[in-house]
């Protein structure tokens, strides 16, 4: 009776207090890990838009800069311009996209629901018109494309439809656990054509039966820097400089002796 019923019992037993100091450590952190990277076509999303115009020394780099794709990112990296692709409503492509990829990952040994994304935003104000920089063109997670509309009031996730467009709430019909170390990835496009803008996500949880709040910045952090969309895009000739790497070998800065390029009338 003792070598049969005590020994496994006080093994069952033992195992159970690991099991729930495990829990308590855990306990002591998030219950989803997060992070966040830039998520952009380097083939076709070669836009910036900048505060101010780039310095002198800048542009005389720029100016005798090679003009393939990955000597364009390199340098724009450097300007502390804000990503975008450009977005078109109708006959008018004058809105800006960001796109982000944020990463979560489960960290609770029971399953953790998460409820719902969405968009906080901290401030706003006029587009910036410093400068216009673009390039020319090139040729283990799953992985849920969702789209932000920062016009608007509601700026919760929603579902990005086949043909690009802005679907039903996200979490309006789906259900979403992450298991202990299950990583799951989202795409998320936020998008504007007026402001620019400063915020950050938050993500609901419940999490044992309890809800949670969490908040992420762009850096993956509750507490960095905050993500940022640059809303309107102007006409280029709103722009104190505009910086181009189209066809030829270098890279061109206008307005100059050619002015600007021919655009497409945005308004």
């Amino acid at each position: 009776m003792i070598t049969f019923v005590i020994a496994p019992w006080q093994e069952v037993r033992s195992q159970r207090a690991t099991e729930s100091e495990e829990e308590r450590e855990l306990a002591k952190e998030e219950p989803v890990k997060m992070r966040v990277t830039e998520s952009w076509n380097d083939d076709t999303d070669l836009t910036w838009i900048l505060d101010r115009p780039l310095s002198s020394n800048l542009e005389s780099q720029w100016d005798h800069l090679d003009s393939g794709t990955h000597s364009v990112i390199s340098f724009a990296k450097r300007t502390g311009g804000v990503r975008i692709e450009k977005l078109c409503k109708g006959n008018s492509c004058n809105g800006s996209q960001t796109i982000f990829r944020l990463t979560l990952t489960g960290n609770r040994k029971s399953p953790v629901e998460i409820t719902g994304i969405k968009a906080k935003v901290h401030s706003r104000k006029k587009s910036p018109s410093g400068g216009y920089l673009e390039g020319g063109m090139g040729g283990s997670a799953e992985v849920e494309s969702g789209v932000i509309d920062l016009d608007s009031a509601d700026r919760r996730l929603r579902a990005l439809t086949p043909d690009g467009k802005t679907g039903p709430l996200y979490f309006g019909e789906r259900y979403v656990t992450l298991q202990q170390n299950e990583i799951l990835a989202f795409q998320i496009m936020a998008r504007s054509f007026t402001f620019d803008y400063r915020w950050e996500l938050i993500l609901n949880l419940s999490v044992d039966g309890k809800s949670e709040e969490m908040r992420i910045r762009a850096d993956g952090t509750p507490n960095g820097q905050l993500f940022r969309n640059p809303g309107r895009i102007h006409r280029l000739r709103t722009y104190d400089r505009y910086y181009s790497c189209g066809e030829g070998p270098t890279c061109q800065i206008g307005p100059g002796s050619t002015g600007f390029p021919d655009e497409f009338k945005w308004d």
